[in-house]
């Protein structure tokens, strides 16, 4: 009798401990597929511009910082605006404003190998194509 007991105690515990790590299971998300350090690569008329993608996600939603290749040191990031990610369509778009060629509009797609689409110069009305490829670590 109290090796019966002593299975069904241990029967209960164990059913109780499965079904909690189930359900922690079942509530994690997975990781965004965007977070990460990306290169980029601009392809304009006036040559190949690259430099790195910072995006986070805060409370807030997501954060993209931009750096160009070049640069002085120092001399900081960009900070994105209007970011916005289609997780059915796997599609990015944001802005920023440049100091030389003010407001740049980006609108890209996520692929297995990285994310393309086209980098918008509001000010000439010009579309460049842009790539990213994920930083190695």
């Amino acid at each position: 009798m109290r090796l019966v007991q002593i299975n069904l105690i241990l029967l209960t515990v164990l059913f109780a401990s499965s079904c909690a790590s189930s359900r922690e299971m079942a509530s994690t998300e997975p990781a965004n597929p965007l977070l990460g350090i990306w290169g980029y690569a601009i392809d304009t008329p006036d040559g190949i511009f690259t430099g790195g993608l910072h995006i986070n996600e805060g409370e807030s939603g997501l954060s993209i910082g931009l750096t160009e290749e070049g640069q002085p040191e120092g001399s900081g990031q960009l900070m994105a605006d209007e970011i916005s990610f289609d997780e059915e369509a796997q599609t990015l778009s944001f802005s920023f404003i440049h100091d030389d060629y003010g407001k740049m509009v980006v609108n890209m797609v996520l692929g297995e190998e990285g994310m393309a689409g086209t980098l918008r110069v509001t000010q000439f009305g010009v579309d460049v194509p842009i790539t990213a490829t994920r930083a190695e670590e």
